[in-house]
């Protein structure tokens, strides 16, 4: 399925948000991604990619790529077919952190520094550095 947007569905700036708090696109990309061509829809997504391999690097590293993408194939994750790794990574744990026991059977580990923290606070750490990043833009 080829995904058209970012949206996943939760969004803010319908409460005021300059930044969703779902996607992470402004305010103003979100009111106008139907009008953008594919060029501005491009950067709009490599930005968001970017934003999350900075905050991902931090917490988390993909030990088997091969098995990441099987995973989200297999739950049937919703995203672009281009989608980087660390994107991948980051939307396996927002729509299965409370289900996840050991994230080595997804192909990612996390960081020693990290690992005695529930999964779901891990991904609301770094759901919220992403956000914060957006926040800069």
């Amino acid at each position: 399925m080829v995904v058209n947007t970012p949206c996943i569905g939760v969004c803010s700036t319908v409460y005021g948000d300059a930044v969703c708090r779902g996607c992470k696109r402004l305010y103003h990309e979100v009111i106008a991604w139907n009008a953008y061509l594919d060029p501005e829809k491009q950067l709009i997504y490599q930005r968001l990619s970017t934003q999350i391999a900075q905050v991902l690097a931090k917490y988390l590293d993909i030990t088997n790529e091969a098995l990441l993408r099987a995973k989200v194939i297999q739950l049937q994750i919703i995203i672009r077919p281009d989608a980087s790794l660390p994107e991948q990574a980051f939307h396996i744990l927002r729509l299965g952190a409370t289900k996840i026991k050991q994230t080595h059977l997804y192909g990612i580990s996390v960081h020693p520094t990290f690992s005695h923290w529930p999964l779901t606070q891990l991904f609301n750490q770094i759901d919220l550095e992403v956000y914060q990043l957006a926040c800069l833009q």
